[in-house]
């Protein structure tokens, strides 16, 4: 039940991004940065109506297709800190590692031009937040309890069933 639209265009992207990266301390990794993404005729798949329905089942169709122009700006932090090394007075523990880490990224991502303008394209969330613990022994033991909480993300340029993937 796939199609391709006899008009697809190839897509386009330009990508940028600008960061630090440090280790204040041996113990402690930091990690700023921003990024940009610009995406032109962007390729998507959109859910539309079967022409030869109900001759030729099914009622609907998936097209491939280009879905717009998009732009993405984001912000993105992240620190791991290995508690055993802080307790080890910074230096590596002979237990291991025991690393805390988080990541936080914030987005803004919106169609700019084509059928879908001021809409947000699908699967990009205004924030992503990861957070967990890793524990390392050597290159013996790994273990880790990791959690994630994401916005809502959805796709809402035009009906509720279409679904894009960046080219």
């Amino acid at each position: 039940n796939g199609v391709i639209n006899g008009d697809l265009e190839e897509g386009h992207s330009l990508q940028g991004e600008i960061g630090l990266r440090g280790k204040p301390f041996s113990y402690l990794t930091c990690e700023l940065s921003g990024f940009w993404y610009n995406f032109t005729d962007q390729i998507g798949e959109v859910e539309i109506p079967n022409p030869d329905f109900p001759a030729s089942p099914p009622a609907t169709l998936i097209e491939t297709q280009n879905v717009g122009d998009s732009e993405y700006w984001g912000f993105e932090a992240a620190a791991e800190l290995d508690v055993l090394a802080l307790i080890n007075g910074g230096e590596e523990s002979p237990w291991g590692r025991l690393n805390l880490y988080a990541n936080v990224t914030v987005l803004d991502a919106e169609f700019t031009d084509g059928p879908n303008q001021g809409n947000a394209p699908a699967f990009a969330p205004d924030y992503l937040f990861k957070s967990g613990l890793l524990y390392r022994w050597k290159d013996t033991v790994k273990a880790g309890f990791i959690g994630t909480i994401v916005d809502d993300h959805f796709a809402n340029a035009g009906n509720s069933y279409q679904f894009f993937v960046p080219a």
